[in-house]
């Protein structure tokens, strides 16, 4: 899917320029992606687990949804618009932490934590773009064993440890 997405200079301001998602975004300049961690009532964080598409970064592995934001969007707009792409389901904006984003040298792009306190069920949600294939809420627990497995995308495991885990059991 042909993406359009705002570039942003070192320190973080968006300039006055997009770029295809198809294109190598320049040296010294980056693109905004989101990481939205889910978290319902019990205390438990979803995870999905991506496809086995070797073309696509961590296949196989469980990670939070994720995405790019897009030329005009606002961050609670692109949220919407992951999570419907991503799990084809809705979810609550209103009550959500963002953090400012984070610069992730050499990708040339920096993330936002977004975490979003809302319950979702397990059972209607569908992988509308197949980048992911299954898709479990988990405890503190479960999830720190996931991480000393190596199930979870290695590249998440400094977020939750410094962002998700005081909001889970």
């Amino acid at each position: 899917m042909m993406e359009t997405w705002d570039l942003y200079d070192e320190n973080l301001n968006k300039i006055d320029k997009t770029i295809s998602n198809k294109e190598r975004v320049p040296d010294n300049y980056y693109h905004i992606s989101l990481e939205i961690w889910i978290i319902n009532k019990k205390k438990e964080v979803l995870l999905i687990k991506n496809s086995l598409d070797y073309s696509k970064r961590y296949p196989g592995s469980w990670s939070c949804i994720g995405g790019n934001l897009c030329h005009g969007e606002t961050i609670e707009t692109a949220i919407a618009r992951i999570i419907n792409q991503k799990i084809g389901s809705s979810c609550s904006i209103e009550h959500k932490k963002i953090y400012p984003p984070v610069k992730r040298n050499p990708y040339r792009y920096a993330y936002i934590t977004c975490i979003l306190f809302d319950e979702i069920d397990i059972k209607n949600i569908s992988f509308n773009d197949y980048s992911a294939t299954e898709a479990k809420f988990i405890d503190k627990q479960e999830i720190v064993k996931m991480c000393n497995n190596g199930e979870i995308s290695y590249y998440l495991i400094e977020r939750i440890n410094n962002e998700i885990m005081s909001y889970i059991n």
